[in-house]
C-alpha cells in the first residue's frame, strides 16, 4: 500500500488515519506518528479477535516537485570583520549574496563605536545547527551609536538581526533604513511552501528606538513575499514589504508559532495567493515577478521595536516550487 506525501512533509513523523469497520483494531494506533522513511507494517485484528492481516505502508514523495535549499555553510568575512552569507546553486556555485543588518551595523563598529568582532554582528554563522552550521540572528542594542549621532541623525538605540534576499542600497542607510531595503530577487516558478527549523530565545527587555519600555515578550519573523515588478514599482522596500499593492503571495509564520524554542522546531508555510490576486504565468515566465525571504530576531524590528538579546537561529529552509 503506497501513499503520496507533498515533498515538504517530514517523513520521520507522518500521523495516517485509518478507518475500520466496527469494532476492528490497528496496530500501530491510527493517528500515531510513524516513521515513513522506511516502510511500516500494519496489523489489523477483527472484533472477535479472530482475523488479523498485515498491511505494509510505504510513502512515496512526487518527484516533478524543484526546491531551493537554503543551509547557511557558506559566508565570506568581510574586510575579516562580519559574515556575508553566500548563495550557491545545486553545483555548488555561488550565485548571490544575502544582504543583513550587518552593513548597517559595520557603521558604528568600524568608528570604533560598537562592538567589531564577527560574532558582535547581528548576523553571524554558528557550527551547532540542525545540519552542520546554521545563521543565527541577535537583536543587538546600538545605543552607543545613538548617543554619537542621534543628535543630526535618526539612530535607533537597537538593530534586529535580519536576513533576506535583495539589496541594500546603502546612500539610504543612514538617512532612511527603512527605504534602504530592497526586497527581492526574479523569480520564474510558483513557490508553495517554505519549511526549516528554529530555535528561538527573546531579550528580556522590549524597547521602541527611544529606549522606553514596551512590555510584552519579543517575537521573531520568518515570512516569503513574491510581488509583481513594474515600471512604478521595481521593488519592495521597507515601508511597504508586506503592504504593497503589488503584492501577489505571501509565506508567513503565523503568531501561535512564534514561540520560544531552546531545540530544533519545524516550521511549515505555505505560500498563498492574496485575495483578488493571480500569479499570471506569461509574466512568471518573463520574470516579472520578484520574490524574498525574510528572517528577523525581532518581528517589529523594521519600526525598530524588539529586545535586544533577542536570538533567532534558522536551518535548512527549503522552498518548494510548482
Amino acid at each position: 500500500m503506497t501513499f503520496y506525501a507533498n515533498p515538504w512533509e517530514d517523513l520521520t513523523a507522518l500521523a495516517p488515519v485509518f478507518t475500520l469497520t466496527p469494532g476492528a483494531k490497528i496496530e500501530p494506533a491510527s493517528g500515531s506518528k510513524q516513521d515513513f522513511t522506511r516502510p511500516v507494517t500494519y496489523t489489523v485484528t477483527s472484533e472477535d479477535g479472530k482475523w488479523t492481516k498485515d498491511y505494509t505502508v510505504t510513502v512515496s514523495v512526487p518527484e516533478s516537485m524543484e526546491k531551493t535549499v537554503y543551509s547557511f555553510e557558506d559566508t565570506k568575512l568581510q574586510d575579516k570583520k562580519f559574515h556575508i552569507f553566500l548563495i550557491k546553486n545545486a553545483s555548488g556555485d555561488v550565485t548571490g549574496e544575502w544582504v543583513s543588518s550587518n552593513l548597517g551595523y559595520a557603521i558604528g563598529a568600524e568608528a570604533g563605536i560598537l562592538p567589531g568582532k564577527p560574532d558582535d554582528y547581528p548576523a553571524t554563522q554558528v557550527e551547532d545547527g540542525y545540519k552542520g552550521k546554521a545563521l543565527q540572528l541577535a537583536t543587538r542594542s546600538i545605543k552607543p551609536l545613538a548617543d554619537a549621532f542621534g543628535s543630526f541623525m535618526k539612530v535607533p538605540l537597537l538593530a534586529a538581526g535580519s536576513l533576506y534576499l535583495g539589496k541594500l542600497n546603502t546612500g539610504l542607510l543612514m538617512k532612511d533604513a527603512l527605504k534602504a531595503t530592497e526586497f527581492g530577487i526574479p523569480v520564474f516558478q510558483k513557490p508553495l511552501m517554505m519549511t526549516g527549523y528554529y530555535k528561538y530565545t527573546p531579550g528580556d527587555q522590549m524597547i521602541d528606538e527611544k529606549g522606553n519600555n514596551q512590555g510584552g515578550q519579543d517575537l521573531f519573523d520568518i515570512y516569503a513575499i513574491v510581488y509583481e515588478v513594474t515600471p512604478d514599482v521595481p521593488f519592495l522596500d521597507g515601508t511597504n514589504n508586506l503592504t504593497s499593492d503589488n503584492l501577489v503571495m505571501i509565506a508567513r509564520i503565523a503568531d501561535p508559532a512564534r514561540k520560544p524554542a531552546t531545540e530544533w522546531t519545524r516550521f511549515e508555510i505555505p505560500f498563498k495567493t492574496l485575495e483578488g490576486k493571480t500569479l499570471d504565468p506569461v509574466k512568471l515566465a518573463k520574470g516579472q515577478y520578484n520574490y524574498s525571504v525574510v528572517f528577523s530576531s525581532s518581528k517589529d524590528g523594521a519600526r525598530f521595536i524588539g529586545a535586544p538579546g533577542s536570538t533567532l537561529t534558522v536551518d535548512e529552509v527549503e522552498v518548494y516550487f510548482e
